[in-house]
């Protein structure tokens, strides 16, 4: 996921259309939302500390 929105940004690999451009932004997005729900769950868990 990340080398295909990384090689979609690179100047030489620029693309002309605007679908190619909102594409890749919104797997850009949708792969750092995950990550944040990711550490919002991971903070959450480590907070609450051990289940006794």
């Amino acid at each position: 996921m990340m080398r295909g929105l990384i090689g979609n940004l690179l100047p030489r690999a620029r693309r002309s259309d605007w679908a190619g451009l909102v594409d890749t932004l919104r797997g850009g997005a949708t792969y750092l939302s995950q990550g944040a729900s990711y550490s919002y769950l991971r903070a959450r868990t480590l907070l609450a500390g051990p289940k006794l």
